[in-house]
């Protein structure tokens, strides 16, 4: 009996002085891109928010959030921004289940496609320049399970009935690209809203028609200046020109604070090789994980070092992303890590003097017809902008009416063919 007595004080005593583990840490990690245009001057143009990289047919935007497939004003097609925000990731470390309550604000712009849906969704309305405020994705409450345990029960679950957990993709789907990384996965359960949805992060995209820290002059002659008028140093400047088949890049470690960064065009040829993994080299530097590193540049490498024209990619300030779209979690991660890249496409002198002249000598047909071998075609996906842009400034109203037109032409030509959200 005492030696029964004695266990039962020591275990007592035990279980007071026992110390529960620590709670193991929640990690964020975020990527994105933001995309501007602007003349030489560095004056920021307009322009439509496509692209040819296709969205998978299960993400959500506004017209399947609300459940309205014949509104047309609620998509972005016809709408110009000066800022387009592509495609930001959203990843999710833990070592156990738990559940978090996620939200978005993008206070100066729209939000136009996401994934996981969400419980809400502002503002409701229609999209338009008006409109292009106060916007929000709140997903609430979502649970993040660690990969290895997703796959022994929810993946393994789904493998026997003969499908997938998480939607699957084409193997050339840039989407798919971000989803090589450690992360958890991201549960969104809402059974009397959108259903039950898996993915390995948190997706949105958006526009909107703020600035960004820096701005891009065209010199002529393959110079440039990058005008930093942020309080912070803009690390990891990359200057690159693709014209055909053919990659020229320069490489500076950070536009200074108030100050101006004179650039010029590399004289040497490249490889994409090269400067992707310059690239994913720098955003390992500014924190993140060469996995999440290499998945971003896989998702953006056709984008930004296939297509043609010349761009200034950096690093944006974590606190300039924070202040554009505050991202909420609850409970707090024990860190955050927010790497987004700005992109500045810019015309440069000569291209805007050869537009003037092509607008001046032919018919807007004829110019459309011809835009795959012309300036327009190495402008890209922002030829009707620079098209409209550059024929505003005519002398003449019958010229400026041209230039309207062939804007127009070139947006119905990019409409016809293929839209940007695949069928679903």
């Amino acid at each position: 009996m005492r030696y029964l007595l004695s266990a039962a004080i020591l275990a007592v005593a035990g279980w007071l002085n026992f110390s529960p583990a620590p709670e193991t840490p929640l990690v964020v990690h975020e990527w994105g891109t933001f995309t501007s245009f602007s003349d030489s001057k560095g004056e920021l143009v307009s322009f439509r928010p496509l692209v040819a990289n296709r969205l998978p047919g299960f993400v959500f935007d506004r017209q399947r959030q609300h459940g309205s497939p014949d509104e047309f004003f609620l998509t972005k097609p016809s709408v110009w921004a000066k800022q387009r925000m592509e495609t930001p990731v959203t990843y999710f470390y833990t070592d156990r289940p738990r559940d978090v309550n996620v939200s978005v604000d993008f206070p100066q712009g729209f939000l136009t496609e996401f994934y996981p849906p969400v419980r809400k969704l502002l503002p409701p309305a229609e999209l338009g320049e008006a409109g292009m405020t106060n916007a929000r994705l709140d997903w609430g409450q979502v649970r993040l399970i660690p990969e290895d345990e997703f796959d022994r029960t929810i993946g393994a679950e789904a493998a026997k009935a003969g499908r997938s957990a998480i939607p699957l993709v084409s193997g050339d789907d840039h989407y798919g690209h971000a989803r090589a990384t450690d992360s958890a996965i991201v549960e969104f359960a809402n059974p009397e809203g959108h259903g039950t949805h898996y993915e390995k992060f948190l997706f949105y995209r958006g526009l909107g028609n703020f600035d960004q820290p820096a701005k891009l002059m065209a010199q002529g002659g393959g110079k440039f200046a990058l005008q930093n008028d942020g309080e912070q140093d803009l690390p990891h400047v990359f200057l690159v020109e693709i014209a055909g088949h053919k990659v020229r890049y320069s490489y500076y470690p950070a536009a200074k604070a108030k100050a101006t960064l004179s650039m010029e065009i590399a004289t040497e040829s490249s490889s994409i090789d090269a400067v992707a993994d310059a690239m994913a080299r720098s955003l390992v530097e500014a924190g993140l994980f060469e996995k999440e590193a290499r998945s971003m540049v896989n998702t953006w490498r056709s984008s930004w070092f296939t297509e043609s024209g010349t761009r200034v990619l950096y690093m944006l300030p974590q606190t300039w992303t924070e202040a554009l779209i505050p991202l909420k979690i609850d409970p707090q991660p024990e860190s955050t890590l927010r790497v987004m890249v700005g992109r500045l496409e810019a015309m440069t002198p000569e291209q805007e003097k050869e537009l003037a002249k092509l607008i001046e000598s032919d018919t807007p047909e004829a110019v459309v017809a011809a835009a795959p071998n012309n300036v327009l075609g190495r402008l890209g996906r922002f030829a009707s902008a620079a098209a409209y842009h550059v024929g505003g400034q005519l002398p003449t109203e019958d010229l400026r009416n041209r230039a309207n037109q062939i804007s127009n032409g070139l947006c119905l030509a990019e409409d016809a063919r293929e839209p940007e959200v695949a069928s679903r």
